[in-house]
């Protein structure tokens, strides 16, 4: 596509997503609609809006587009690609993200998928950041532009006004509490001469009265995962890192050296 043809292309998205953002009566599903049209537009393969809950001054994933469940996910303001937008209210491209030291592994080690390229840009309004909104992988091993970006940041730009102007019902359940935080949780058992990481940077609320399921194939982490939550830290010779909150007690985990 030449430049003409792909400025034109780009005038149909921006005219598309203003159309919805402001026409429809579910800003949510309006929001998802134009995720869609911009991971479709940039080629891409997943794309994430993360908004900001300043109470916490975490980032949580309102709305997900891509191969990855990431629902229940939580990070940390200034943490990560995302994290970092947020936090500096600047837009990055990413070209090589294993190799960016901003980068957060944990989503990946854990899914299997692996993040190639990052858009990332703020969703912010006059007076503050709500959050940002990002775009993972061009196709075909391409590498984002500043026109990717110059879309991106303009697409953010009006679903921060549609917010500002219809408010934006998040399903973060803020009138429950939170019984069992676990923060970038890591578990390994000693293989050998090696250790095996099991749980790799767990991130996960679960809230008051609140059902859930662990699902995964044998070997992924279940019974150690339910074992953390019951507090067994020190069994089967578990090299533990990072926190879990048991409503308002935090129980620390340091990591702990593996010693013949």
């Amino acid at each position: 596509m030449n430049g003409k043809d792909r400025k034109t292309e780009f005038s149909k998205v921006i005219w598309e997503i203003t159309d919805k953002l402001r026409n429809s009566e579910d800003l949510n599903g309006a929001l998802s609609d134009s995720l869609e049209i911009i991971i479709k537009t940039l080629d891409s393969e997943a794309g994430t809006i993360w908004l900001l809950d300043k109470g916490e001054d975490r980032l949580f994933p309102e709305i997900n587009v891509g191969p990855v469940d990431i629902t229940g996910l939580t990070i940390e303001n200034g943490q990560g690609i995302a994290g970092t937008v947020v936090k500096t209210s600047e837009s990055i491209i990413v070209e090589d993200a294993q190799s960016d030291e901003r980068f957060t592994r944990s989503v990946d080690d854990e899914s299997g998928f692996v993040t190639k390229s990052i858009i990332c840009v703020p969703l912010k309004n006059s007076f503050e950041t709500l959050g940002c909104i990002q775009i993972i992988n061009k196709k075909g091993g391409g590498l984002y532009d500043r026109e990717d970006l110059s879309l991106c940041e303009q697409v953010a730009s009006l679903a921060a006004i549609a917010i500002d102007e219809k408010g934006l019902i998040t399903d973060r359940r803020e009138d429950k509490k939170v019984i069992i935080s676990l923060r970038n949780v890591i578990k390994e058992f000693p293989s050998g001469e090696s250790v095996s990481r099991v749980l790799k940077g767990i991130n996960l609320d679960i809230y008051e009265n609140e059902s859930i399921a662990i699902v995964g194939e044998s070997g992924s982490g279940k019974s150690v995962l339910t074992k953390t939550f019951a507090g067994m830290l020190d069994a089967n010779g578990f090299i533990p890192e990072g926190s879990i909150i048991y409503a308002d007690d935090e129980l620390s985990v340091t990591k702990v050296k593996l010693t013949a």
